[in-house]
């Protein structure tokens, strides 16, 4: 088969018209992962306490590792591997952003913004991953944004392909992290929301329940239907089940209120969706941290680690305050328009086809790497986190759990044989019938 058919059937927009575009993409990709390990590297010395492991993903990272490796120290590799991972975040909010905006500056500010080493940010990431013990939970949620970005262009366009990235990117990250997969649906409802306002309200409906009812039986061989059960009916669960429905009696008074809401403003205006994400993140995981910081007692007893919520938090935070400072720096066309400032049209070249949006180019570039470097040096509490990380005193070179069924988790109980069966032909189905939908997509391009 041709690689002209393959491309046919992806189908997908040319985001990189040009070799200009491949070389500010690259750029702007190599600022972000260097600037990340710079101040990475710091840690990279050091042994974390990891927290207990209830997902195959980490394990088997681990075991693979060891395979490679015999002698591999599991504890440094592990430690490293975990903060990498957040550079999977900076790549696809880079990407995510500029599939939703058509344009590269809201991308590389809502990644740089993550990536800065700050409380609620970058500093709070490496706490609650490697000293607080809640490193699943970081690996998973870097995971968020590559599900935003395939799941929203499966909503908007359908493709097997798309359908295919987001179901994949969903199943990883519950086979990284129960608690991090909640989450993760809750972020489903808000991109569905935000979708439904622009039309096909039916159409994008359908498309979502395909994508998780694909996702759980890929990882039913885990997520076995009793320890579904299990999960759901634990005290972490219920808790989180709580917190959702106490937004229940408001949401009879805002869920119509918002509809007609974004009916009036958005619709055919899908400029606006990124807004209509990031406030609605935003607004949430802000309450719910507040809402733990305040005297939600049984809330901080179940959730067992300070500020679980923080992760996700952290990454709305950096959705909102990306956009924010694209907007101000959007503004500053018209102090150059007005009166003709050539060091801003020099730092902040006009984006292609518009002079009202900034664009990228090498100035800016390097002025976030100073700016970047500036952080580091001034604000970063990076003594604080490595007298934290010496305290612990911790080593991770045995670890709890295996890769088969005999798995040890915190709370549950091991299912049955027949469980266990029933979780592997789900996922067998589910394998067979992406396999077959594949093979059809291919036998239809050919015939057309």
């Amino acid at each position: 088969m041709s690689f002209l058919t393959i491309a046919q059937i992806i189908k997908r927009k040319n985001l990189w018209a040009n070799q200009r575009e491949i070389i500010v993409d690259f750029l702007c990709l190599s600022l972000l992962f260097f600037y990340n390990l710079f101040w990475l590297k710091f840690f990279f010395n050091y042994v974390g306490y990891l927290g207990p492991i209830s997902a195959p993903f980490l394990l088997f990272i681990a075991k693979l590792a060891l395979l490679i490796k015999p002698a591999l120290d599991l504890g440094f590799f592990l430690t490293r591997f975990v903060l990498l991972t957040q550079l999977v975040a900076l790549s696809s909010c880079y990407l995510f952003f500029k599939e939703l905006t058509n344009r590269r500056l809201p991308g590389l500010m809502v990644a740089f913004i993550y990536s800065l080493p700050l409380p609620l940010l970058g500093a709070d990431r490496v706490r609650q991953a490697i000293i607080y013990g809640d490193a699943a939970h970081l690996v998973a949620v870097s995971f968020f944004p590559a599900f935003i970005y395939f799941f929203l262009r499966f909503l908007k366009e359908g493709g097997l392909i798309q359908s295919l990235l987001a179901i994949i990117v969903t199943a990883t990250v519950a086979l990284i992290s129960p608690f991090a997969f909640f989450n993760l649906l809750f972020w489903l409802l808000v991109i569905f929301f935000s979708e439904i306002i622009l039309g096909q309200a039916r159409l994008k409906l359908a498309r979502a329940v395909f994508i998780l009812l694909i996702s759980w039986l890929m990882v039913s061989f885990w997520y076995t239907p009793g320890f579904v059960f299990r999960l759901l009916t634990s005290p972490q669960a219920r808790v989180i089940i709580d917190l959702f429905f106490k937004f229940i009696p408001l949401s009879f008074f805002m869920i119509p209120l918002l509809l007609i809401v974004g009916y009036l403003l958005f619709e055919s205006r899908p400029g606006l969706q990124p807004i209509v994400l990031v406030l609605s993140l935003f607004v949430v995981y802000g309450s719910f941290i507040l809402m733990e910081t305040f005297g939600r007692a049984n809330l901080k007893e179940y959730v067992l680690l300070p500020h679980r919520f923080l992760p996700e938090f952290g990454l709305s935070l950096a959705f909102l305050l990306g956009i924010l400072s694209t907007i101000i720096l959007d503004a500053l066309s018209y102090l150059e328009i007005s009166s003709r400032n050539y060091f801003v049209q020099l730092l902040l070249p006009s984006e292609a086809g518009s002079k009202a949006k900034r664009g990228v180019n090498l100035f800016l570039l390097l002025l976030i790497w100073f700016c970047g470097m500036l952080i580091v040096y001034l604000l970063f509490p990076i003594n604080d986190l490595k007298s934290q990380l010496q305290m612990l005193g911790s080593s991770i070179s045995s670890l709890n759990g295996s890769l088969d069924f005999r798995r040890q988790l915190c709370y549950y109980r091991c299912p049955g044989a027949g469980d266990h069966l029933i979780g592997l032909l789900l996922t067998i189905f589910s394998l067979v019938l992406v396999v077959f939908l594949f093979v059809q997509e291919l036998f239809l391009s050919q015939r057309q």
